[in-house]
């Protein structure tokens, strides 16, 4: 229940609201509850609490049903049923993708039902043509080594001399996933660079649907003029996999489409220049051992990749959410470890979720917590495979196991767990990409930014 507290802001008065935080329940997906981050301080007897992000605050007053401060038509909505013909249960289980979307738009990684979202409902023709302006492929030379993980451990050339001379700051790549409709690739880094973005995230086909129109020749010619003209580096951009794609479906007919979908999806990275291709491995859907859906996530990745040349796929770390693989870094290593023997492992990395993590049960929000993680994470995986990070504050408790993105600052990891993730140097030169509320998008990258603190 929440409880409404006057403070006074800037000289005038403003409500923000301060709740208790509510144990997660059967139906958090029909009623939440949000809370804002607070700072207290006492004046003689008096005690008052202060939000973190007060301008925030006085927008949650004026429409209380905000979720994650999203816009306030964006209430949270009962999950959808797979629309006839496209994800069945076999693709992802009702457990799968039990959640809910904070971004009407573009924040697609809020867990598996925002393919039904409205950030997921575009027009084949809009995503994959349109009119405006993209680089080369920024070729960052790079070597093998062999990590303590017995994994071949991949690291950049880039000379630790040099980046101690620069600053956390001049050093993060901040940006968010954007939206392509009504315009598309070459939009998504117009949009990108209207929130003050230096990295961005996009999907180059609908989301929701198995089949798509091609990518024109003009889509990918606009694309790379826009990216070359920007300020923008082609290795800080990440195309996100359709969610209807399940690499280790035990459904023949799911996996030959989440198969067929992966590779026309990378050959569109291959021909516009995109470096990443990041997407959740796969769930069991409760119907196979995970084993047998490892060795099909595995079968699946080295068919795209054998199809196609340039582009590296990265495994997005999950929350152990549902029947999903990938929630343990024990998972994505034998993923890994399978795919590097068949000869593909150099075009394999990890995208690090930071919400993801904190739901998987740990608790990245303090500094021994995100320090024992990123230890582990190195000794498991290797840093070298580590390409990508999603920044997305969590709304529920460490462990919850449910994927419910939050905006930062505004969820349990909190501000404090993400000037962890700012100062630390481990992710230096990597695409850091927001998926919370489109509507904060520039907030938020200041406010990142401000948390550097050299």
């Amino acid at each position: 229940m929440c409880v409404w507290q006057e403070f006074i802001s800037n000289g005038r008065n403003t409500a923000a609201a301060v709740a208790t935080v509510p144990q997660a329940s059967h139906h958090h997906h029909l009623h939440h509850q949000h809370y804002l981050p607070t700072t207290a301080s006492t004046s003689g007897t008096a005690t008052t609490t202060t939000p973190l992000f007060p301008v925030m605050a006085a927008s949650a007053v004026l429409e209380p049903n905000l979720r994650g401060f999203s816009h306030p038509s964006l209430g949270l909505r009962k999950r959808k049923a797979p629309p006839p013909g496209d994800a069945s249960n076999d693709g992802y289980s009702k457990s799968d993708y039990h959640h809910s979307t904070p971004n009407k738009r573009s924040a697609p990684d809020s867990g598996f039902a925002s393919i039904y979202s409205q950030c997921a409902l575009v027009s084949d023709e809009s995503l994959n043509n349109g009119s405006s302006q993209s680089s080369p492929l920024l070729d960052t030379a790079s070597t093998s080594s062999t990590s303590s993980s017995g994994l071949v451990a991949l690291s950049t050339s880039s000379s630790l001399a040099q980046q101690k001379i620069q600053s956390n700051k001049s050093l993060k790549y901040v940006g968010a996933h954007v939206s392509v409709v009504n315009g598309g690739p070459q939009r998504a880094i117009q949009q990108a660079l209207d929130i003050g973005a230096r990295s961005f995230a996009l999907f180059v086909r609908s989301a929701r649907r198995w089949t798509a129109a091609p990518l024109s020749d003009d889509a990918v010619r606009k694309f790379k003029e826009k990216l070359a003209k920007s300020s923008i580096l082609q290795d800080k951009i990440v195309c996100h996999g359709s969610y209807l794609i399940n690499l280790g479906a035990p459904s023949a007919d799911v996996l030959n489409k989440s198969r067929v979908s992966l590779v026309d999806e990378l050959t569109r990275c291959d021909r516009l220049g995109i470096k990443y291709y990041n997407i959740h491995p796969g769930s069991t859907c409760g119907k196979s051992k995970v084993d047998e859906c490892i060795t099909r996530i595995v079968e699946s990745i080295q068919e795209g990749l054998a199809k196609t040349r340039t582009v590296t796929l990265l495994l997005e770390t999950m929350c152990r959410q549902g029947y999903t693989v990938g929630g343990s870094l024990a998972e994505l290593k034998e993923i890994i470890q399978r795919v590097d023997s068949l000869g593909y492992g150099a075009r394999l990395g990890v995208c690090l979720d930071t919400c993801h993590v904190y739901a998987a049960g740990n608790n990245i929000a303090c500094r021994d917590g995100w320090e024992k993680y990123m230890k582990e994470f190195e000794e498991e995986i290797g840093l070298g495979r580590l390409k990508a990070v999603h920044l997305n504050d969590s709304e529920l408790p460490v462990g919850s196991h449910l994927d419910k993105h939050a905006a930062i600052g505004n969820g349990w990891i909190g501000i404090e767990g993400f000037k962890l993730v700012m100062n630390d140097s481990r992710l230096n030169n990597l695409p850091m990409i927001l998926e919370t509320n489109d509507t904060m998008y520039r907030h938020e990258i200041d406010t990142l930014y401000s948390l550097c603190q050299d």
